[in-house]
């Protein structure tokens, strides 16, 4: 150290003191021995603390400069670890943030799915509700060609009916000549034709109580409202 240095200064200036001392002596003693114990130990001793104070110095100086190296990266260190501290925070905000919006996007997703198995089931059920109609298109295309074809019948038994009823009885009291009972065949084929015209039948109690049902189409007294099915068979 300083200390050391200045010691060492001190005991060169102490050994010149006495070798000065010791000329100044030898002048008025000649045989005056300059006496080595005291002069080479202040001497050489003095050179060797200077020596070794100057280490010291710099030994000081570069530890002095390590310490502040280490200040210096010491605070560096403190700035890095807050640097980090908040990278980790920043960090997990970030993934906290990732989080919910995976979170939020798995329930769109659910959601955007389960709408998606509604639509298709609505789908297969309009497309079911499809072919239900038009299988009754179908039905009521067939039902009404039927009902058309009925209400020809009808119109033709109805036709029927009138030109019987409108028809001069063909019975007469006396029939004298083979011819005249072919034109009695006639008129008695006539007349049951005219009489199983006549049969008619409100509804299907009705010809179950007169014993008729079923009717079958082509029997006296069927008709399209007995036969509902259009089958040809009426009051089952």
């Amino acid at each position: 150290m300083i200390a050391i240095s200045i010691l060492g200064v001190f005991a060169i200036i102490s050994a010149l003191i006495y070798l000065v001392f010791h000329f100044i002596k030898k002048l008025k003693d000649k045989e005056r021995v300059l006496s080595k114990k005291i002069f080479y130990p202040f001497l050489i001793g003095g050179f060797v603390l200077i020596i070794i104070g100057s280490a010291e110095i710099g030994t000081q100086a570069r530890l002095n400069e390590a310490l502040e190296d280490v200040e210096v990266l010491t605070t560096e260190n403190k700035s890095l670890e807050s640097e980090k501290d908040e990278l980790e925070t920043a960090l997990l905000e970030l993934e906290t943030e990732h989080e919910e919006d995976v979170s939020g996007l798995e329930d769109e997703v659910k959601k955007l799915s389960s709408e998606n198995d509604d639509y298709k089931k609505q789908i297969a059920s309009l497309e079911s509700q499809d072919a239900e109609i038009e299988e009754l298109e179908k039905k009521v295309s067939e039902l009404t060609a039927e009902n058309k074809e009925l209400d020809s019948e009808v119109s033709s038994l109805e036709s029927q009916l009138a030109s019987a009823k409108a028809a001069p009885p063909t019975s007469t009291a006396s029939a004298s000549t083979g011819g005249s009972s072919g034109s009695s065949g006639s008129s008695s084929s006539s007349g049951s034709t005219t009489a199983s015209t006549d049969v008619y039948y409100k509804n299907c109690t009705e010809a179950r109580n007169a014993g008729a049902a079923p009717v079958y189409k082509g029997d006296p007294g069927y008709a399209s409202h007995l036969d509902r099915d259009g089958d040809g068979v009426g009051c089952e």
